[in-house]
Formats: structure tokens, sequence, C-alpha cells
């Protein structure tokens, strides 16, 4: 029986009180050795000492009072105390699994044959908590067809000595997994069936197994793994899955309905290879246009590639440029091809730029070779007409490529229709080492020059190191630009940029830095510094992950007539993950007054949300507002959201709002929504010649029907016969393989007829085919006795046989056309051939019979149906010997007879168990 903890103290204190009492009446004394609580798991083992202080010897019988649900070990025997001695009274004790977590007092009474009632002292034994579960699986299916669902068994069973709330949670490779129970509350040694279902994928291309995952977790105990189960179970492609004919594209089409036409209304993009087998790689992208206001950024968008090793073609809206100085670095809409040959490669492009306002176009291309390995010099060339840089630009490039570094440098000329030439130039080193990295750089051009680089020249250094757990950065930059050619009127522009920083674990950053930025417009000069600290952080907590970043300093600026002024930018950010998502919280308070970030104060305050719902539904949420804390106290927000569903057949549906407050958009414009339907497509661009496809049929040997719901194994693939037999297999590796049939089709005794081996030529690119012709399994039934010669006549020969008990140890030969099967006869002389194709087979005794014995028959022939059952007995006989007198100096040898002809009528070749020396055997 359990006691509290009051209880316990009380009971022990009046076992102490009383037991010197009874030992002082009766000269007998007992003591645990121990006072404190034992702790005790699956047993304990206790010692008390029982002294006697008598002058004869007592005999000590004792009483132990447990529990309930435990057994002692040892302890409970009689045992005897000489005169003035002690004896140790060593008890063990086994404790029940289920038992509960607790303290427990253990008592012992020791009586006499003269003291009934006896003395007695007690023990505490504390048995600790426990929390175990054990999961496992019970029931699955075989299989399972592509596109249905399947149910599994797990038994959860609590092996704790606590209650326990337990979480479960399931997972499958392939499909979506649901278990009957998440939460399920079991007592101590309690057990529950726990049933997942998975609902599989369709389409399959080849048999896959599915792995399902189970784990159980007990809610509230933190340290505890959980317990964890899995079944595999092979999904097979849909009866009426066919044999791919053509290699295809995975493409998705994206269909929308928009309530504003700042949306495209479609979007079309795949990817992947051109030919089965070959390198060719084909990429396109295909997106509507939108209104004049696109509200997600989206613009009408068609390109497509082809692209190889050694060559490449593009089209539709591209990226086409020779070299960093002679493009523009703006997409365009046209046409490029380049090739390599050898260490030589060439290209060409042309293009219109249609993004750009004053549109023009371009053509050009370059030449390069690699005269040793890590090497590349180029010649490059473009010509533009009209747009904003209308001229001819040639550049020569050099680029070394190494392990520990690379370097760059390019030098391009121009020549515009108003005759002006322009020079430009560009250099880049980076390298690094396991500790340290660095990145340099160099761009000039004249404000001669027909590029994008005109009147600018911009140098930068960055560079790192670590040393233990602390990393240093470094970062300079200055960008001067001279736009005087540009505008038509003086206009220069400088930025100075510096930054020294240090990062400890990756978690912790102080950086410093230093601003310049000056504007000489006219003759106007607007000069800006500023210097300042910035500290980022990121810390751990029991909630989540916190970010922190600290930002101040002191910026000075011509507009406010040279004075300063300290400015300060605070941000925090909250984020945490969950199981089917995660979320985040954040915040910015900025003072203004910034050279970099403006004079504007603002307070800006969003948040985001991303979760998984029921493993087939994603939903985002994004918002954020911020306010100017200037005169107007203007507000601007922004809320984002988005919910994609996939369907089971593969399709998704989405929906996406955006909604704008503040600003000077149109109403329209403000909130935008669309409904989008999505499709998986598979474009085919070309025959497939990949080896390993095979095509067959299996039909009824009887009547000559396909067999339909058959599940068919090839090597490693599997699959299932559609309503007229036939059945398909992708990806079979070349060699000799051997059809199989499950036993869960609606032949369960089903066996083949014919040759069921199968050979994939994996040089062949036409599918292979079978055909597979399967009946029910015959049995033939074999006996095999034993007989004795028997007289029935007085002083005459033996005439009879009788039967003398059965043949064991036989070995039994069914031979056919295909197969060769054995058999041995067990201690009743029986044998049995199961599951054994239609047809005709041969039965015989292997071996040699005993000497003058012989097996009659000695080989039976026998035809079988489909489904039929025969029975053959051989019998075990003595052999007739015939004794000859011969003449003086000739020995007296057995005659062997010959089988009668009524014998051998069942025989189709030789006798298998006469030995040529037969005749000669004495």
């Amino acid at each position: 029986m359990r006691c509290s903890g009051r209880a316990v103290a009380a009971v022990l204190s009046l076992v102490v009180a009383v037991s010197p009492l009874r030992a002082q009446e009766n000269g007998l004394a007992i003591r645990a050795a121990r006072r404190d609580p034992i702790a005790a798991r699956s047993a304990f083992t206790a010692a008390f000492t029982v002294t006697s202080r008598r002058a004869d010897t007592v005999r000590m019988m004792p009483h132990i009072e447990l529990p309930a649900q435990w057994s002692i070990l040892t302890g409970s025997a009689p045992f005897d105390v000489a005169p003035h001695a002690a004896e140790i009274l060593m008890l063990s004790v086994a404790v029940p699994a289920r038992a509960a977590a607790g303290d427990y007092p253990v008592r012992v009474w020791v009586t006499t044959p003269l003291d009934p009632k006896g003395l007695m002292d007690s023990v505490i034994v504390t048995v600790p908590v426990r929390r175990i579960l054990d999961f496992g699986l019970i029931d699955k299916p075989g299989y399972v067809v592509a596109g249905s669902a399947y149910e599994t068994r797990f038994l959860l069973r609590n092996r704790g000595n606590l209650g326990a709330r337990v979480k479960v949670t399931a997972r499958s490779t392939l499909g979506a997994a649901v278990v009957s129970d998440t939460t399920i509350t079991l007592g101590p040694d309690e057990s529950r069936v726990v049933r997942a279902t998975v609902q599989t994928p369709v389409r399959l291309d080849a048999a896959e197994d599915d792995i399902l995952e189970l784990a159980a977790t007990q809610m509230g105990d933190t340290l505890a793994s959980p317990a964890q189960a899995s079944a595999r179970v092979t999904v097979v492609p849909e009866p009426d899955r066919k044999i791919e004919e053509y290699l295809r594209v995975p493409t998705q089409l994206r269909l929308r309905a928009a309530s504003s036409d700042g949306v495209s209304p479609f979007v079309l993009f795949g990817r992947g290879a051109m030919r089965d087998g070959g390198s060719t790689q084909i990429d396109f992208l295909a997106r509507g246009p939108t209104g004049e206001f696109s509200a997600f950024g989206e613009r009408d968008e068609y390109r497509l590639q082809l692209s190889a090793p050694s060559w490449r073609v593009r089209l539709g809206d591209q990226l086409h440029q020779a070299s960093t100085l002679t493009g523009l670095a703006q997409p365009g809409f046209g046409a490029s091809a380049d090739a390599g040959f050898g260490p030589v490669s060439l290209g060409a492009f042309g293009q219109r730029f249609r993004y750009l306002p004053e549109k023009g176009d371009e053509t050009g291309g370059f030449l390069s070779a690699r005269p040793i390995a890590d090497t590349r010099l180029a010649v490059n060339f473009v010509n533009r007409a009209g747009g904003l840089l209308p001229g001819q630009v040639g550049s020569a490039s050099a680029a070394v490529r190494r392990p520990a570094y690379s370097a760059e440098l390019e030098v391009a000329r121009s020549h515009s229709a108003r005759g002006a030439g322009g020079l430009a130039r560009s250099a880049r080193l980076s390298g690094g080492t396991a500790r340290a990295s660095y990145d340099i750089g160099h761009v000039f051009a004249d404000t001669s020059f027909a590029g994008v680089q005109r009147g600018s020249e911009h140098d930068y250094l960055t560079a790192t190191t670590r040393v233990d757990v602390v990393s240093f950065g470094l970062s300079a930059s200055t960008h001067r630009t001279d736009l005087t050619r540009t505008t038509g009127v003086p206009y220069g522009e400088r930025f100075d940029l510096g930054t020294i920083s240090a990062t400890w674990k990756e978690r912790l950053t102080l950086e410093l830095g230093a601003v310049r930025r000056a504007s000489t417009v006219q003759g106007a000069r607007v000069d800006g510094r500023q210097r300042d600290a910035r500290l980022r952080g990121d810390q751990e907590l029991t909630f989540g992950t916190m970010s922190l970043e600290l930002e101040g300093g002191r910026a000075t600026s011509s507009d406010t007539l040279g004075s300063s002024r300290a400015f300060s930018d605070i941000s925090l950010a909250l984020r945490r993950g969950f199981e089917f998502g995660g979320a985040s919280l954040w915040a910015d308070r900025y003072s203004g007054g910034s050279v970099t970030k403006g004079s504007e104060p603002s307070v800006t305050v969003g948040g985001d949300v991303s979760m998984r719902v029921a493993a087939t539904t994603e939903a985002t949420l994004l918002a954020f507002a911020t306010r100017l804390q200037n005169l107007t106290g203007e507000w601007h927000s922004q809320l984002d959201a988005q919910v994609v569903h996939t369907l089971p057949n593969g399709n998704t549906v989405g929906l996406r709002a955006r909604l704008i407050g503040g600003g000077s958009l149109p109403r329209a414009d403000q909130s935008v929504a669309y409904l989008e339907y999505g499709v998986p497509l598979r474009l085919p661009v070309s025959r497939l010649r990949t080896p390993g496809r095979v095509r067959g049929k299996v039909v009824d040997a009887t009547t000559g029907r396909g067999v339909s719901g058959a599940l068919v194994r090839l090597g490693p693939q599997a699959a299932i016969t559609d309503r007229d037999g036939r059945v398909v297999f992708g990806g079979v590796p070349g060699g000799e393989h051997r059809l199989s049939m499950s036993q869960e089709t609606s032949f369960a005794d089903a066996v083949f007829v014919g040759d069921p081996t199968l050979r994939v030529d994996s040089a062949r690119a036409e599918p292979t085919t079978f055909e597979l012709a399967i009946a029910r399994g015959a049995r033939v039934n074999v006996s095999v006795r034993r007989f004795n010669a028997l007289r029935t006549t007085v002083g005459g020969p033996p005439d009879s046989l009788v039967e003398a008990g059965a043949v064991a140890n036989a070995t039994l030969v069914l031979a056919g056309q295909r197969d060769t099967l054995f058999r041995t006869t067990n201690d009743k002389g029986v044998a049995t051939f199961t599951d054994i194709p239609p047809g005709t087979w041969a039965v015989a005794v292997r071996g040699d019979a005993p000497v003058f014995t012989r097996f009659d028959p000695d080989r039976v022939e026998v035809t079988l149906a489909p489904g039929e059952t025969k029975s053959i007995a051989f019998r075990l006989v003595p052999r007739k010997r015939e004794v000859q007198l011969i003449g003086e100096g000739e020995e007296l040898r057995p005659s062997v007879p010959q089988p009668k002809a009524a014998v051998q009528q069942s025989v189709k070749t030789g006798k298998p168990n006469d030995r040529p020396d037969d005749k000669n055997r004495p």
C-alpha cells in the first residue's frame, strides 16, 4: 500500500519507539541496516540485523508486508539465532514494472513459536519516475496502387510508471500522412492502437517505396527522446499507366484572374533536357503583360534558351552583352549565340532595348581564347544605334582564375556618331585563404565614353580575416561621377564610404563607419559628412530568437549651415519557428538626420507569418506600417497575403492579395488581388531512347484472357496489370530478370506456364516485350512403401508381396521441360509437390535401391491440368534371383531378370536406377 511522506514518517517514529521496548521484554531485537530511502527500479535488497540476548537458540520466522503485486525473491525462510548472537536477514523484493512512482513502506516482522506477536522494523523504498514509450508496427499492406490511400496500424504502449499524455506525429516520404489520434492519454502499462493513413501521389513513373515514420513524444517531457516506428510500403504505378514515348520537360502553367490590370494574366515556365541521354538543356519563360502599373513588380517577358557544354543559343528578353564595359547591363529583346571550339570561343548577338524609354538597338560579338589553363583573352565589339548612348565600343580583356586568386582586366575605347572618342578601363583582384579574403576593384570611364560608366570612377576595397572566434572586416570605397555631358549642365557627385567591423562568434557585430557625400551643380556645392557606430546581435531565447541593431552617430551637412546633428536608428526583431512554419515581429525607430538614410524621422512596425496546413496548404502573411514623424505625420502601410493549396491531382489553387495604404497610388492600384490556378505540365520535346523499358501481357493459360489487377515484379520494378492484363515497366536495368507475381492477386496459387525469364538489352532503345500465361498450380502426392516376399504354399517358393512399412528419407525427382524439383519423403513415406505448372512431368526415385531390391515402377510420366491433383505410388520390392549350375572352373553368379513388359509401359527413358555392373554383382 502506498503511503504519503507524512504517514511514512509517523510509522517510522512508532517503529523506532516500540522496537526497543519489545526487545527489553523478550531479549530479541530487529533493526534495518539503513534508514534512508532505498531506490528501486525492478528489484531491491534490504538488510535487517536480528539480535538475541537469550541463553538458548531461538527459531525466527520472517513475515514481510509488501505493497500489492510486489513479490519476495529471498528472505522469507525461517532461520535460527544462536544465544547472545546476531544474524543478518537479507530481503530481496521484485518491484512490478507498473508500480507508480513514489515512496512505499516495506515492513518485516520476525516471530518465534513462543511469541506470535514478534518484532517489526521497516524500510522506505522509493520507486523513481520512469517514462518509457514503446512504438511498434502491427499491420501494413504489402503494396498499394499510386493515387489511393493505405492504412497501417501501430501499437503504442506506455511502459512507464506514470500516466502519459502523448503527441503522435506522422511523416511520409511520398504522400500525405494522417494519424487517427494526434493526442493520446495512457495510464501506466496501458497500450493503444494508432492508425495512420497515407494518401499516395498519382502518376508515378516507376514503383517506389514509401517510408511512413511515426513519432510519439510525451508532452511536458522535453528531455526524453521520442519513440519512433516506421513502415515500408511499395507504391506501384496505376494500371492504366503507359510507357512514356517522349522525353518531356517539366513545365508550370499559371492562369490568373485579377481585380486589376496590374497583374500578369498568365505565366508559363519550364526547364529540362532536350534529348534523351543528351546534354542539351532547354529553359523558357513566358509572362503576360500588365497595365501601366505592376502591382507585384512583374512585367511581360518572353525568353528561350538552348544550351550545351560547348554552345548556347538565347532568344527573347535576355541580358545580351559581350563584356562589362561594352554592355549596358540592361536586358533587351533579341538573339544571341556563342560556341566553343577547343580553346577558342566566339559569339554574336543583336537586340532592342524595349524596356528603356529611349529604346535603341545593339549588335555585337566577341572572340576569346584560352592559351593556357585558367587564362582567358578576349576582344569584344558592340554597335549601338539610337537610344541614350549610341556609338561603337570595342574592348580587350584578360582574366586569370587560380584556386588562390583571380584577376580581371579590361580596356575599352568608344567612338560616337559625333566623332568623339572615349576611353574606359576596369580591373579587379580577389582571393583568399581559409582565414582571410580580399577584393580590390577599379573602374574608370571618361566623359566621352559611350557606355553606362561614362564620366565615373569607382574604387573599392573589402577585406576580412578571422582570429579564433573573432572575425574582422574592412571596407572602403570612393565613387566620383561627372554628369555634365549627360545633363547638359556642370554636375558632379562624389561619395566616399569606409567601415571597420569586428564579429564575435557570428552573433555580435560592432561596426564603425564614416561617410562623405558631395554634389556640385553649376558651382553650387552641397556637402555632407557622417560618422557612425552600429551594433548588431542575435540571441537565442526560450520563446525564439531576438535580433537587435543599434546605430548612432553624428552628421554634418551644408544644408544646415554646417551644424552637426546626432541621429539614431534602433531596430528590434523577434523570430520563432514552430512545427508547421514560423513567425516574426519587428520594429524600427529612426530619428532622422543621417546622410545615407535621409532627414525624415520615422517609426516602422511589422510582422510576418508562414505556415503549412495539413501538408497540402501553405499560407504567408506580411504586414508593415511606417509613420513619418514630420509635420504631416503621414502613414504608409502594406499588407501581403498568399494562400496556396495543392489538389489531389497535383494542380494548385492560390490566392494573393496586396493592400497599400497612404502614398499617391490610385485607389484601384492600392488594393489588388488575384486568383491563380497552377497546372503542372510535361511538354514533349523528343522521342525517348532510354533503355530498360518493358511492355508485357499476363493472360490466363486456360481462357487466354488478360488477368487484371495482378502485381508483377520484374527486377527492381513492380507494376499492376490493367483490365486487359497489360503491364509496363520503366528503368529496368539490363540483364536477365525473372518475372514473379504477388500472392495478393486473384490467382492465389498461380504458376507460370512457359519460361518466366526475360532478358533486357541495355543497348536497345525500343521497349522489350513479353507475354506470360498463368494457371492454377497442380499438385502431385507421392508415396513410397516397402514390400517383402511372402510364401503362401507349403514347401513352395515365395509367390506374394506383403507391405512392410513406409520408406522414409527417399529422394523424389519431378522433372519437366523447364524445372526439376526435389522432395524427400517423411516418416510416413509421403512427399507432396505443390504449385506445379500444368504440363507433362516425369516422377522418379533418385538414387540406388538397397541390394536385391528395386523400385516398381522406376519412373512415372504424368500430364497435369490446371488445379489438378494426382497421386503416385512407388513400391520397393525384392529382386528375383535366378540360380544357374555351371561346369567345373566356373563361378555361380546371380542373374538379374528384366522387368516384365507390363511394368515398363509407363517408362519413357532408360532406367535411372540400374547400373551397368548389376548383372555382375554377387
